[in-house]
């Protein structure tokens, strides 16, 4: 339960950084441009051909069902563009999700193997690198989480990195356990 409530503990802080960033040093208009070149990125990420049109019908289908239709100019017109990033992000996600769920059992593999040697008397158990790992995995998680909700401020390389960051954590959590439970 613990390891629940960091992890959205760091979604929210980052979530919160982000929501002052954008509120005290963006420039609206610009950000607005840079929401929509995030959006070209996002998409040309995806190959040519069928998967990238489908990606682009839900991710709009999703922000007309998120978002409203803004009036008037200024920030109001800001709305649309940051649910449609939103959108294609949280559908890229998904998209890279058996990625990192693969990244995770490999990790998970390798504490296991970690934990054969140390039955067989190579090397030693430590709880402290075991709660290390554990919210290494818990950071992880809410990395994915963060990359996926916030457009235009986090790279699309930070879904891979939030899968390596959780592989490695899986690893040490596991690795380090007792060897008997």
């Amino acid at each position: 339960m613990r390891l629940l409530a960091w992890t959205l503990l760091l979604v929210l802080a980052g979530l919160g950084l982000q929501t002052a960033y954008v509120g005290v040093f963006a420039n609206p208009r610009d950000f607005e441009r840079r929401l929509r070149e995030d959006i070209g990125r996002s998409l040309a990420s995806v190959q040519e051909g069928p998967g990238r049109e489908a990606l682009r019908r839900r991710a709009l289908r999703a922000a007309a069902v998120l978002g409203r239709e803004a009036r008037g100019g200024g920030t109001a017109s800001l709305g649309p563009t940051l649910t449609s990033a939103v959108a294609v992000r949280v559908m890229l996600a998904a998209a890279v999700l058996p990625l990192f769920g693969a990244a995770l059992l490999l990790g998970i593999a390798a504490g296991l193997l970690r934990r054969h040697r140390l039955r067989e008397g190579n090397g030693y158990s430590s709880v402290t690198f075991s709660y290390v790992g554990k919210f290494l995995v818990a950071a992880a998680l809410a990395g994915y989480v963060l990359a996926a909700l916030s457009p235009a401020i986090l790279p699309l390389w930070s879904f891979y990195l939030a899968a390596l960051g959780g592989s490695a954590g899986a690893a040490v959590y596991v690795g380090c356990l007792p060897p008997r439970l």
